[in-house]
């Protein structure tokens, strides 16, 4: 009975965990990492690091002092509201160094083994949490000694390519690799002409695992010696690492301590909003009211305002396109129907029997016929859905040259971690909406721009002009092959026209164009609308809470 109840409690407190990861606002699991260089020493000191940054996974390395005489213990490195997870050397006399995790006892989590092919790499400690849903986070902490033989590399570089097959939707693999030899600011060993060379194999397997690396800066530096790279974090997607800091080391040690966030999930929004589906649009209706406006007309009236002929054009424009073309809704309502898409009728039929099956048996209402029967056609969807899946992913791979959006749409799918913006922090402030980012990036690139003089400016040499610049007039054919040369898979821009109906209405639209164009060399003014622009904050490198790490 009380085995019971424990087991109960164990199973609430994990329902619990994942519940407060998924209503975690931030999205985000603060780590912990470093190499001791013998803990048992430097325990006040860990806890200072861990009541200033306050992590929820830890990561340890070299636990254990290099000689020691007295017996030690796991409670010796026990933390307090952190479930210790050890490698079985910790408590073994002259068996390695001693790799530990601890995860706070608020997350789901459970330590596991992997191996290969029943052996396993020296040193290495993995724990299981669950996200939420289906969602669960791999995390690794491995040790490989500098002095580490050949056959462990190999061990390590088979472990590695064994998670990268595993059914993780999130993998953290953190640790002291010791390879000083590869410099992963350009991902090079020194000697890649050498095959046998072991840094050059081990990045060739992070490649062939389709791994990120995060560090790029020196984590240990010892006297005289040059500085390495030899503590890493890997993950399976580039955005899951966020705000990486390298610490001072703890007491003597060498080695210095990352904190960083670990981003398990990105922000939904539940809006919906509607967009213009210019697939289905109606083109031959929409020439046919470009060409029953009078376009002369109506924008001689305007003639000397730029600004006034380019807003007549765009007013009638937009209202023509509006009858034209349809709109679509888009959003996260929509999320479960993509899942549906391309599979067929004979699928879904399937996967209804399979449902309505289920049901019978959940509640204890199936014979034994129907027990035989789900499990035949559970195996049935199963072949199908993955024939699905197979078939669509080869159509993808097929067109990757001509229709390259289609694939780069369908990797974004799959990908755990959206790209964006986190919050920003700026002049003491905290920027987490879309309006306060782009005023804090707006206000940050308006401080670095430099306004050169108007006034003062050096004289300039007059030169004999040999021939006088005259306006060219702009003729309804050049502008005509320009529109025909769009590529219809790009997105408007601020004006909102759509290359796909610019290209459609080419001849239609060449009439008022040319008009425009003309107007505007004439005057020696463009439209003030010209001028707008849609911008995009690219992130270059660093934290990425710093508005100065991104570029326009």
């Amino acid at each position: 009975m009380v085995k019971t109840n424990q087991e109960n409690e164990e199973k609430r407190n994990q329902v619990n965990g994942a519940k407060k990861i998924r209503e975690t606002k931030s999205n985000k699991i603060k780590v912990l990492f470093t190499n001791c260089d013998t803990l048992t020493n430097k325990m006040p000191e860990l806890q200072a690091h861990i009541d200033s940054y306050q992590p929820m996974i830890i990561g340890l390395n070299e636990v254990k002092p290099k000689h020691y005489t007295r017996d030690l213990t796991v409670e010796e490195f026990r933390l307090k509201n952190y479930e210790i997870m050890p490698h079985p050397n910790i408590e073994v006399k002259d068996s390695g160094r001693g790799t530990i995790l601890h995860v706070h006892n608020s997350l789901p989590a459970k330590q596991i083994e992997i191996d290969v092919n029943g052996a396993t790499f020296q040193e290495v400690v993995f724990s299981e949490i669950s996200l939420g849903a289906e969602d669960k986070l791999l995390v690794g902490c491995f040790y490989r000694s500098g002095s580490n033989t050949a056959r462990n590399t190999e061990l390590l570089m088979d472990l590695f390519r064994k998670i990268s097959q595993m059914k993780y939707s999130h993998i953290l693999l953190m640790g002291d690799f010791n390879f000083p030899e590869i410099d992963w600011t350009t991902w090079s060993s020194g000697d890649d002409d050498n095959l046998d060379n072991r840094g050059y194999r081990f990045l060739e397997c992070i490649r062939d695992c389709y791994l990120y690396q995060h560090i790029t800066e020196p984590t240990r530096g010892r006297g005289t010696d040059t500085p390495s790279t030899i503590d890493l974090i890997f993950s399976n997607e580039e955005g899951m690492i966020n705000t990486i800091d390298i610490c001072a080391p703890l007491g003597k040690s060498d080695h210095s301590v990352l904190q960083f966030e670990f981003i398990h999930h990105a922000e939904m929004s539940n809006r919906r909003k509607s967009i213009p589906a210019y697939n289905k649009g109606d083109y031959t209706l929409m020439k046919q009211l470009i060409i029953d406006t009078d376009r002369e007309t109506l924008l001689k009236g305007s003639r000397d305002n730029i600004d006034k002929q380019w807003e007549v054009f765009m007013e009638t424009f937009h209202a023509i396109q509006k009858q034209c073309i349809p709109m679509r809704n888009v959003g996260s309502q929509n999320h479960n129907k993509k899942h549906c898409q391309g599979i067929d009728q004979k699928a879904l039929q399937k996967i209804n029997h399979k449902k309505s099956l289920w049901k019978l048996i959940r509640k204890s209402q199936a014979t034994e016929q129907q027990k035989t029967e789900y499990n035949r056609v559970r195996n049935q969807v199963r072949r199908l859905t993955r024939k699905t899946k197979k078939y669509k992913e080869k159509n993808i791979a097929a067109q990757v040259k001509t229709n390259p959006k289609m694939f780069w749409n369908y990797a974004q799918s799959k990908m755990k971690t959206k790209p964006g913006i986190p919050d920003l922090e700026y002049q003491g402030k905290v920027a987490t909406t879309d309006l306060e980012k782009a005023e804090v990036l707006s206000e940050f690139y308006s401080s670095v721009f430099t306004l050169e003089p108007t006034t003062d400016l050096p004289p300039f040499a007059m030169k004999d002009i040999k021939q006088v610049f005259l306006p060219h007039p702009i003729a309804n054919t050049d502008i005509v092959k320009k529109l025909k040369k769009l590529k219809i898979d790009k997105s408007p821009g601020p004006d909102g026209m759509h290359p796909r109906v610019l290209q459609e209405t080419a001849d239609e639209l060449s009439v008022p164009l040319t008009i425009i164009f003309n107007n505007s060399m004439r005057l020696g003014k463009v439209p003030s609308k010209w001028k707008e622009a849609l911008i995009t904050a690219i992130y270059k490198k660093g934290n990425k809470s710093a508005p100065g790490n991104y570029r326009p």
